[in-house]
């Protein structure tokens, strides 16, 4: 008896030990999966564990009275088993959180049938008699539970092969343990031994089986890490390389940008960019891609790209974007992009202005009066012709400060309207003598925010030096005056006698243009940049009826432009946002050499 007390010690605790991490780890698996098969599963080895180590305490203490007990807990255990194999088999798989309670109650249920079997120790059947052999009621209900092992094996073949074969391999030994068991004559022989060796290498196989998947999950786990890692470097990489490296410095302007990544540490689509157009337009921008990664960051430099490429062809908002959304939907990017596009007139201080879907800009008026730039464009990347019908306009004076944004910073809390309150409440306590964009995030951002945030400010500091006239083109003096004026003020400003005659022959020949194409009121800038002065003269017609280009050699209309570009650079000619024209051009030396003309 000592070697059979001996070879039960070791058995049932290496069985039981086995059994408990089952249940426990396929628990685990079907809370985080919320899987109701995998409950089924954790809740066969739920019920056998217990009903294993008091099946074993009542076989050490064999007695009279517990020697029925122990065969009754043995065969709740081995008739329950292969009834919950059998649900864990034939269920269909489903999504369903109230199903990982299962193991818990087979667990509770054991405890519970197990006392009562104790309880009722001196009315049980006769599962073995005085000499240790099994009774018929003994025999029939081990060809039960070898018939039932045997459909659970079948079904789980051919179920599930692949993902099957450890749970009917465990199966597979519990039929070898029933065909041992029935050949078995008695209790404590070495065929009934052999019976418990086929149980434990039955929990012992699927035990291996768990441990090989867990080894192989982290190594994949490892590997999704090491994978996640470099696309996010990647990733990285590519959005340093999108953002530009340092944004322009301007004479009478102060632009401030900052980027702050999600908390997740997710490199998202976020941007913000300004970059100067031939001397007299800024354009600002900014702009969210969704979704987050490598191609969020690819999506983001391209559509940037776009908007840089559109800007150098045209200055209306409205065509840019239209321009970024057709590349992009040709590109065949699967990506829905908001993006606000904003055109300063460096001369005029005027910002036309369109939105894709993006949020509001801000406007901070130098009297503490903010204003919303609200826009009814639809976002980049979906088929349709048109972001929206046309740009809107605002003028931007000095002390105004213009704060453009992504939602990363207006949703840090899921309530938008909340966070544009916010936002409008800070850019009151903003100073005039620090960095708009770090006190914008400073203010709003505790923390790690849920989204990438991008800000961008630009403010209008005033000492840009500018002067206008005006006069009716309709009346030849008041032309004439002007003209005369626009020289005196130029040569007062210290502008060399060598191109007063070119800007009193360029501003003449604009003013004709005026009085052939749109009469009426002319308005005329001189504006000094970069230390040379720029001429910009605007009309209230229906726009430009000339196309933008100078004449050709055999042409007549569109000589005057001609002459214009030969005595100037970098001559400009749009239409306004509210209707009419403006032309611009930079007073240079006259060296008569072609220059494009826009």
């Amino acid at each position: 008896m000592a070697a059979y007390e001996a070879f039960l010690f070791v058995y049932v605790t290496a069985f039981v030990i086995v059994e408990l991490l089952l249940g426990v780890l396929f628990t685990l698996r079907a809370r985080m999966e919320a899987s109701s098969r995998m409950a089924w599963l954790a809740a066969a080895y739920a019920w056998t564990a217990p009903l294993a180590i008091l099946n074993t305490i009542a076989l050490l203490h064999l007695s009279p009275d517990t020697s029925q007990v122990a065969s009754t807990l043995y065969y709740l255990w081995h008739l329950g088993w292969p009834l919950l194999l059998g649900a864990y088999a034939f269920s269909p798989e489903r999504t369903d959180r109230r199903t990982t309670w299962y193991p818990i109650v087979a667990f509770v249920l054991a405890l519970a049938v197990s006392a009562l079997a104790y309880a009722a120790r001196h009315d049980l059947p006769v599962f073995v008699t005085a000499g240790n052999h099994f009774s018929g009621l003994a025999f029939a209900l081990t060809a039960t539970v070898l018939l039932l092992n045997a459909g659970v094996f079948v079904r789980l073949v051919l179920r599930h092969p692949r993902p099957e074969r450890w749970v009917a391999l465990a199966v597979a030994f519990a039929v070898v343990e029933g065909c041992v068991t029935l050949l078995a004559p008695a209790r404590f022989t070495p065929l009934y031994f052999a019976g418990r060796v086929a149980a434990f290498l039955s929990a012992a196989s699927l035990l291996g089986a768990v441990v090989v998947d867990v080894l192989g999950a982290l190594r994949q786990s490892t590997l999704a890490t090491a994978r996640f890692a470099q696309e996010r470097r990647i990733a990285q990489d590519l959005q340093r390389a999108s953002l530009p490296a340092a944004l322009p410095i301007l004479d009478g302007i102060s632009l401030d940008a900052v980027y702050q990544a999600a908390r997740d540490e997710r490199v998202g689509g976020d941007w913000y960019d300004a970059f100067e157009v031939a001397g007299e337009k800024l354009i600002v921008t900014v702009g969210d891609v969704m979704g987050s990664g490598v191609d969020a960051a690819v999506t983001m430099n391209a559509v940037r790209q776009s908007i840089r490429g559109a800007a150098e062809v045209t200055f209306d908002p409205v065509t840019i974007l239209n321009a970024a959304g057709r590349a992009l939907v040709k590109n065949g990017a699967d990506r829905i992009v908001t993006a606000f596009v904003g055109v300063l007139d460096l001369k005029s201080g005027t910002m036309t202005y369109a939105s894709a879907g993006h949020p509001p800009a801000c406007v901070r008026s130098n009297d503490g009066s903010i204003a919303m730039l609200t826009s009814t464009g639809v976002p980049l990347g979906i088929a349709i012709d048109e972001v929206e019908e046309r740009s809107r306009s605002t003028q931007l004076r000095p002390g105004d400060l213009l704060v453009l944004y992504t939602d990363g910073l207006t949703e840090l809390h899921r309530d938008p309207i909340s966070g544009e309150r916010e936002l409008i409440s800070s850019l009151r306590d903003i100073p005039d003598n620090v960095s708009a964009a770090e006190e914008i995030r400073k203010a709003l951002i505790a923390g790690d925010p849920y989204d990438d945030v991008a800000i961008l400010t630009l403010r209008m500091l005033g000492d840009r030096e500018q002067c206008g006239f005006s006069c009716d083109v309709r009346d030849g003096e008041a032309a004439a005056r002007l003209r005369r004026s626009v020289v005196d003020f130029l040569r007062a400003k210290g502008t060399p006698e060598s191109w007063l005659f070119d800007a009193e022959v360029i501003v003449g020949e604009l003013l004709g243009n005026v009085a052939r194409h749109a009469r009426g009121l002319a308005e005329v800038y001189v504006d000094f940049h970069a230390g040379a002065p720029a001429l910009r003269v605007l009309d209230r017609g229906n726009g430009p009826p000339f196309a933008s280009r100078t004449a050709a050699a055999a042409e007549e209309c569109g000589r005057g432009l001609f002459l214009v570009a030969r005595l100037g650079s970098n001559l400009q000619i749009a239409a306004r946002p509210g209707g009419g024209s403006e032309v611009s051009v930079v007073l240079r030396a006259n060296t008569f050499r072609d220059d494009d003309v826009r």
